[in-house]
């Protein structure tokens, strides 16, 4: 059943990508692979198919997947207040990121992915690659 759906996504993706109706750009090996393994985008073409459904195809085809997420940060979060001990300094930190992450989730716009991104990267420096010895 699974390769079955493997050739209709791959059958699925060749014919978006011929109709011109979708952006493509070949994603990096790595990527393809990890997407190969995972069961999606096996063409390693990157499509914006968002663009073509509305809200009410997006929030049924991803709502399961989303709860499911979801419930693991709920759970983390319940086993973390749970635990014995308190936070260190470092950990501490951590956690006041993922309390602003929520708040952004919570927030409304269009670049909450984005904005989430930014949260958990570092800020660009030139010198970054001497920095870690490369």
């Amino acid at each position: 059943m699974k390769n079955r759906h493997l050739v209709v996504q791959i059958q699925e993706s060749a014919d978006i990508a011929r109709s011109g109706l979708a952006e493509v750009s070949y994603k990096d090996t790595a990527k393809r692979r990890k997407d190969f393994l995972h069961g999606s985008d096996p063409c390693g073409l990157s499509m914006k198919r968002a663009s073509m459904q509305n809200a009410d195809e997006i929030l049924g085809g991803t709502f399961l997947e989303v709860r499911a997420k979801l419930l693991e940060v709920a759970a983390t979060l319940d086993r973390i207040e749970r635990a014995e001990n308190q936070l260190d300094a470092e950990s501490s930190k951590l956690r006041a990121k993922l309390d602003q992450a929520i708040h952004i989730l919570l927030s409304s716009g269009g670049d909450r992915a984005e904005r989430l991104q930014r949260l958990f990267s570092r800020d660009y420096e030139d010198q970054w690659r001497s920095d870690f010895g490369l």
